[in-house]
């Protein structure tokens, strides 16, 4: 783990290298690095990306998926572990050091009963939500997975839990995705029934919430006759737009589909326009991101390299106020054969984050940010490590705000040798 500043011996500057270091009682750290020696390798047509900060719980056990869900926002950052403690779950909050940067555990939220607890996370401000969708609850004669969401506010040092949410039918997995945006929050139920435990048209929902209304249900425009639409698999908030994925939709037409939905001042949300998979089994939507006039949205299986491949791609739209539409800015294509590039994205104020699941065969690229650079959006850096392997490597969850970033391999080895899974936290020079 990185020490806490007032854990620091006094700080050397080291003439040889002109590198200025900190001992935390173990090793010599150095506060002006180089990524491909100290940390995470990040190379590209910009050079060296910035400081990547690898970090993981001193007591980070087998299987507890660490990273499995990450978010950021200013000062703080958020991190679930699903996995941890038989399932029941574990959230860490992490705070940044204003002065050096170190980013420092301060909060710790358990969940209980196998109800994984942090399988999605979200922070905005002092607003945390986090989806346990392996709540349990009784219905006779048996406990049933109902999913669940809790909400908590940080007032001063305190974070308090101000309120939790079943509102599912059976087996909904409330949870599985959340969002959350001044706020309002939203947050996917992926086998959601109308009406509710009826088993029929088990297509997903995602429950939402803003200041004008209680938590109501958007659904589905289209009805799978197969009931596996996965709709709410992933969903993203900002302002009055929502974004839903159903990357699993296996439609009339076999079409996954990503839902834009748009709402009025005080109204609901209502469908403004969908954007669909070039063919059956993309997975388009399997991960969205809006912020401000940009959407991201990953299409994990679509190929681009040869038959059998299930490179990814993952698309750039735009908001064109003057038809008030979303349109195709920007396509990049995954270089690993079975890479599931667009696995995860993340849309932020400054960069933007694609990342693949898989580095199992060719490891060219495994990660991309781009940036909006003289009024277009464009690659900025392509990430690539030449020595990663699928155990250690194998991104789940990536989140950026500002210059800042935060990544998850809940597969990876931690910081104490464990495979709990680790994070890697730093800012873009």
């Amino acid at each position: 783990m990185i020490q806490p500043f007032h854990q620091l011996a006094p700080f050397v500057l080291m003439l040889d290298t002109r590198d200025f270091e900190g001992y935390d009682g173990h090793n010599w750290i150095s506060f002006t690095p180089n990524p491909g020696v100290s940390f995470w390798p990040a190379y590209g047509n910009r050079g060296a990306a910035g400081s990547y900060n690898p970090f993981s719980p001193d007591d980070a056990a087998q299987g507890d998926e660490f990273g499995f869900a990450v978010d950021i926002d200013g000062i703080y950052a958020v991190v679930g572990s699903p996995g941890r403690n038989g399932n029941n779950g574990r959230v860490l909050i992490l705070k940044r050091d204003p002065i050096f940067g170190f980013w420092n555990p301060i909060d710790t939220l358990d969940g209980s009963n196998g109800e994984r607890f942090g399988h999605a996370v979200a922070i905005s401000g002092n607003d945390i939500i986090v989806g346990a969708p392996k709540y349990k609850v009784y219905i006779n004669p048996v406990d049933v997975e109902v999913g669940k969401l809790y909400l908590f506010k940080r007032s001063g040092s305190q974070l308090n839990l101000i309120s939790s949410h079943i509102n599912g039918g059976c087996y909904s997995s409330l949870g599985h995705s959340v969002d959350i945006q001044d706020g309002q929050w939203a947050a996917g139920a992926i086998n959601e029934s109308f009406p509710p435990c009826s088993n029929q048209q088990n297509n997903g929902a995602v429950l939402v919430s803003d200041t004008y209304n209680a938590p109501y249900w958007v659904t589905s425009p289209n009805v799978s006759p197969s009931g596996i639409n996965k709709f709410g698999f992933d969903v993203s908030l900002y302002n009055n737009w929502l974004v839903v994925g159903a990357p699993f939709s296996q439609s009339t037409i076999n079409e996954d589909i990503v839902y834009i939905f748009k709402k009025p001042l005080g109204g609901l949300y209502n469908i403004h326009q969908t954007i669909e998979a070039y063919l059956f089994d993309d997975e388009k939507g399997y991960s969205v991101s809006i912020y401000d006039n940009k959407l991201l949205i990953g299409t994990r299986k679509e190929d681009k390299i040869g038959p059998g491949g299930n490179s990814g791609t993952a698309e750039m739209y735009l908001y064109r106020p003057d038809s008030d539409s979303w349109s195709g800015h920007l396509n990049i294509s995954g270089g690993d054969h079975q890479g599931l590039f667009g696995h995860t994205v993340s849309s932020g104020d400054n960069y933007e984050f694609i990342s693949a699941k898989s580095s199992a065969f060719d490891i060219s690229v495994y990660m991309v940010i781009t940036k909006n650079i003289g009024g277009s959006h464009n690659t900025y850096l392509d990430v690539t490590d030449p020595a990663a392997t699928v155990l250690d490597y194998e991104v789940n969850d990536v989140a950026t705000k500002g210059n800042y970033f935060i990544v998850g391999l809940p597969t990876g080895i931690s910081l104490n040798d464990q495979v709990g899974g680790r994070i890697f936290i730093g800012k873009i020079r």
